[in-house]
């Protein structure tokens, strides 16, 4: 289960939109921190091919950022799309993946909303012991999906 995760290529699509944006680009460090390295092993572990079936649940934030947090001008919703995109990406690398979008949270998603990650714990680890638990979830949008199902 992957809690509003920072997918591996977030910085360089963003980096990318804001170019494309005119928006100034932030200066990148210039050592890599422990993001990078971790981005740089789930960037191995993609290229080494597909991953196996497994349960995976994504949860993404439904609430933006504050807009007074970023630099004036910040391309606020043209990031949220590029993060909830990513997170679609990151459920899809596994059959039957889910992606949900916790609706009335920001980026604090375990303490603004427990029980829909509670319910994502149970729901990754009953299939877990039963994979045959684990079916394709009912057709729905992302981000009208408010919980995992419960079983």
């Amino acid at each position: 289960m992957l809690v509003d995760p920072t997918h591996e290529e977030f910085s360089a699509r963003l980096r990318d939109a804001l170019v494309a944006l005119g928006t100034p680009v932030p200066l990148a460090p210039h050592e890599p921190g422990v993001d990078e390295l971790s981005f740089a092993q789930m960037r191995e572990a993609r290229a080494s091919g597909p991953f196996p079936p497994m349960p995976l649940i994504v949860i993404s934030h439904g609430r933006s950022a504050d807009p007074s947090e970023r630099p004036p001008g910040w391309p606020t919703v043209e990031e949220e799309r590029i993060w909830r995109e990513l997170h679609a990406e990151l459920a899809r690398m596994v059959p039957d993946g889910r992606h949900v979008i916790a609706e009335t949270s920001g980026h604090d998603i375990p303490q603004e909303q427990p029980e829909l990650v509670v319910s994502a714990i149970q729901a990754v680890i009953t299939a877990g012991r039963d994979p045959s638990d684990w079916a394709t979830p009912q057709k729905s949008s992302a981000a009208s999906q408010a919980s995992p199902p419960t079983r």
